[in-house]
This record gives C-alpha cells, structure tokens and sequence, in this order.
C-alpha cells in the first residue's frame, strides 16, 4: 500500500477579504515519487510550500507533512527545502556558508563535502558566493537542502532564470536524488522540466488544483491522424465504425480518438473501400496542449478572483 508523505485536505490560504491564494486544495505525494506541482506565476504555488513547511498559516484546512499536523509541525529534520532564490552570505565560500548551515541544523559537518560532491559544486566550493553564477547558487541552494539527508526534497521553482544548459543540469541532479526512496516536490511553471523528470503532476491554477496524474494520464488518451481521398467517404467509414463522437475533420484530414492499435483496421476499412490513404499515424497530445486547455477553462470559470504566489 502506498504510503503519503503529503496529505492535505481543504486547505487554504486567504489574505485580507479579497485575496484567497490558496482555495480548497488536496493534496496526495507518494514516497518515492518526484511530484511536480505545475502552474503559472501566482497560481498559489509557493503558497503552499510555505503551508507544508510550517511557514504561513492556513486559513482553513488540514494537512500533514512526514506524518505531524501541519498546524503543529515540532520537527522538520527529514525534511530538505528550498523555497525561492536561496540567499547566502555573499563575502564567504560556499563551503563556509554549508558549514555554517550544519552547525545551526546540527548535522556533521563532514556531510557539507558530500553535498557539494552531489550537485558538482566541489571545484568551486571555496570561491566566494557573490561571485558564483545563476546555476550555482541554484545549486549550492540545493546542496543546503540536502545537508540533512532528508527523506523529502522541496524545490520550488530551482530551473527559474537558467540558460538551457542549466536548466539541463538541474533536471539531471534532481533525477539522481531520486535514490534511497527519497521523495521530490518540485514546484515549477516550465512544461518541459515537468514532462520530463516527474512521476506525476499536479495543476494548480487561482488556488485550485485542476487536474492530477502522470503525464501520459493529462495528455489524454492518443489520437490516430488519417488523411484520404476522398475525405467525406473516409469520415463516414470512420463515423460508423467508431461513432460520430470519436471523428473530427481537421482541415484536409481526420482525427480518430481511438487507440493507436486501430490503425490497421481503420486502413483495412478505407483501402477495402477503394480510398487512396496517404498518410495514417498516431498523435499525442503534448502536455503544453494539455496545460492550456486545463488553465483555460479553469480562468473562465473561476478567474475572478486574484491569486498570488
């Protein structure tokens, strides 16, 4: 049976009358799993990081984190967080900064080399921060995270103002502290980050969470592409062997929501019936199409109300 390591029910987060950043979520992250939480800029993201980890109150709602209540969190040490950009000393090494973090955490001080070995910051540990890129203070932002060992992983948004090759870096350390069972909550508005290193994916959007499951799950069931001649025989050789519902016309083609496994006996049918079939293939439906479909309809129904990060 799988086991929760996050578990919210109804939670909430209102500020003032006006403003409900947070409305109603539940929330379900397995152990084990990098979850990926996937929104736009203030859908009431880090919000709820904040929530989880004992920083901002909810407003209404329950919830818990490692097994204690969030509103009775005593003890964080199997947790590892790092919420917005990391700020460090900026005159002092990055190794000086980690030791200085072990000493307040209480962990020996030996596991500041080894967190600096895992996000590939050794070379540069004994530089001064103000003088590290973009990238490595993401990183050194992590390595802080892990100086506990945690059993959970909290990063919020840590690809945000990375160049590519960055970005690339961090999706591929993120992939190795999947180990030991260990588990990932990765906040993030950038679809491709989500779409590849994530089990399974929350959207949040105006507080609420739209939709839920692995990646495959939100695409969708996959389509079959058809283009025949002649296209109107084509759709009602189609329609009849699958239903009206389940055929669409797309300029000079079909688009069949069927199963990908159909496709030799829909081009069984059409050639049977003399049609000149031209093209046949799969189509999946990319979780960017997905996300704005998702987001769309989730602002027509209830984006009156302002949310913020």
């Amino acid at each position: 049976m799988e086991s929760n390591v996050i578990a919210t029910a109804h939670l909430s987060k209102r500020y003032g009358k006006q403003l409900l950043s947070v409305d109603d979520l539940n929330l379900r992250i397995r152990k084990g799993e990098i979850y990926g939480f996937l929104g736009p800029n203030g859908a009431g993201k880090t919000t709820t990081l904040r929530m989880l980890l004992g920083l901002v109150r909810p407003t209404a709602g329950t919830g818990q984190i490692m097994g204690q209540p969030l509103r009775g969190i005593r003890d964080l040490a199997s947790v590892g967080a790092m919420i917005e950009s990391p700020a460090f000393y900026p005159y002092l090494s990055g190794w000086r900064n980690l030791r200085i973090l072990a000493h307040y955490a209480g962990v020996p001080l030996s596991r500041v080399d080894t967190v600096l070995r895992q996000v590939a910051l050794t070379r540069q540990a004994s530089d001064p921060f103000k003088t590290y890129s973009l990238g490595m203070k993401q990183r050194l932002g992590v390595a802080a995270a892990l100086l506990k060992d945690p059993e959970l992983l909290i990063l919020d948004e840590p690809t945000n103002g990375l160049d590519p090759q960055g970005m690339a870096e961090m999706r591929e350390l993120i992939c190795t502290l999947k180990q030991n069972e260990r588990t990932v909550l990765l906040s993030s508005h950038l679809l491709n980050e989500v779409e590849q290193i994530c089990d399974r994916v929350g959207v949040i959007s105006h507080g609420k969470l739209i939709a839920e499951g692995t990646v495959a799950e939100l695409r969708g069931q996959a389509q079959l592409l058809v283009r025949a001649a002649p296209l109107d025989q084509a759709r009602r050789l189609a329609e009849q062997a699958y239903g009206v519902e389940n055929v669409q016309m797309m300029d000079d083609a079909l688009m069949l929501t069927i199963s990908p496994t159909q496709a030799s006996a829909i081009a069984h049918t059409l050639v049977t019936a003399g049609l000149a079939l031209s093209e046949l293939r799969p189509v999946e439906r990319s979780l960017e199409a997905s996300f704005m479909t998702l987001t769309s309809e989730e602002q027509e129904v209830g984006g009156k109300g302002e949310t913020r990060q």
